[in-house]
């Protein structure tokens, strides 16, 4: 029973760093929406 207790504790641990990944990724992908946009914005101001 210990034994499962562990492995539930490991997999807890690998869950909650997915979530940290992809709350990060998340944030990263957000930014270089806003500069993808303000890159698209300066190009058709520069027409």
């Amino acid at each position: 029973m210990n034994e499962l207790k562990e492995l539930e504790n490991y997999l807890e641990t690998i869950i909650d760093d997915c979530e940290e990944a992809q709350s990060t990724a998340l944030a990263q992908q957000l930014a270089y929406e806003a500069i993808l946009r303000k890159v698209k914005f300066m190009m058709k101001e520069g027409e």
